[in-house]
């Protein structure tokens, strides 16, 4: 998306003066998204299949986490809790966001970092880019933004 701004920053300024662009990269912010999209792709916690549940099992096991012995009735509501906590322990509001977003916005920057943990990230994509998405990145990333596995640390 980043590029994708630069080219299309240029291209207004020479052919659409009057249009301003603005690029936003936010970090956790406490909305209902992940609700949301699993609700979208089929994937209620409250609804999941027996196969579902498998798969969801298999790839928290990749994560490292060991849930094969939980019950598909607590593994929906353990998903179910986890949903929520990404929503309930943001580490920032949607009205906060909402508000560094538009002040960005009326200040014509084209380029506004939401939150301290999108600060943290932009800062070490910047200083080790060839990293970005290795383990290693993700795991000093939460721990330079405070991350944890369930909310806040």
């Amino acid at each position: 998306m980043k590029g994708f701004t630069e080219a299309l920053i240029n291209d207004c300024r020479l052919n659409a003066p009057h249009v301003k662009v603005s690029l936003v990269m936010p970090g956790h912010i406490g909305t209902s998204i992940v609700i949301n999209t699993a609700r979208m792709m089929g994937r209620e916690p409250k609804s999941l299949t027996s196969e579902q549940l498998e798969e969801t099992r298999a790839m928290i096991a990749r994560m490292g986490f060991e849930v094969g012995g939980v019950g598909d009735d607590m593994l929906r509501e353990l998903l179910q809790q986890r949903a929520e906590a990404f929503r309930d322990q943001a580490p920032m509001s949607a009205s906060d966001a909402a508000k560094v977003i538009l002040d960005g916005v009326r200040a014509e920057r084209w380029r506004t970092l939401v939150g301290r943990d999108a600060e943290v990230l932009d800062a070490m994509v910047r200083e080790a880019p060839e990293e970005a998405y290795e383990a290693s990145f993700f795991t000093r990333f939460t721990a330079a933004a405070g991350w944890a596995f369930g909310g806040r640390s």
